[in-house]
């Protein structure tokens, strides 16, 4: 399937006949193989981590709860959702239902929020967020800010920060 799918590619790039083998079609294109271009990002990646110092290997571990966030709208249904781990198992998971003329932007911040709520709650040290909205994370790491969940979000930050506990976002 991905031959099939690499060799369609290639042979669009080199404009060649449809006759024309997946390896020529590759190297008349000039692409690399999926399977050595993913070992070339295999060893990248291995040679990124392995010039790294002991101490920010430690500032990145993630260790400690997760929290993971997700806002999505399908149609006219906008939804927010999040699920809390503690030691690889899922320990919560919490459903928001939000008005249909909500944005998913609004879904993420909203979700956002109702994370931080929850580490605000808690007693934990350390909790790590994982969001799959750049624009909401950038939103709550900006200084200053017009958005009111935003802005409520960074308040707890700040109030979770003066108990001193932490709280990570990814």
């Amino acid at each position: 399937m991905l031959d099939a799918l690499q060799r369609s590619v290639a042979l669009k790039v080199c404009r060649a006949y449809p006759m024309v083998s997946l390896h020529s079609a590759l190297i008349l294109s000039r692409l690399l193989p999926l399977d050595i271009r993913m070992r070339e990002a295999v060893w990248l990646y291995e040679k990124s981590v392995e010039e790294l110092d002991p101490k920010t290997m430690d500032r990145l571990a993630i260790v400690g709860p997760h929290i993971y966030t997700d806002g999505s709208r399908i149609g006219s249904k906008v939804g927010a959702a999040l699920t809390e781990w503690r030691d690889g198992m899922e320990s919560g998971k919490y459903a928001y239902r939000l008005e249909p003329f909500c944005t998913v932007f609004q879904a993420e911040i909203f979700a956002l929020h109702r994370a931080i709520k929850r580490v605000k709650k808690g007693k934990d040290r350390l909790v790590n967020i994982f969001s799959d909205s750049k624009s909401s994370l950038q939103m709550l790491t900006d200084p200053i800010t017009y958005n009111p969940p935003a802005h409520a979000a960074r308040l707890d930050i700040l109030d979770i920060i003066a108990e001193g506990r932490g709280v990570r976002l990814f």
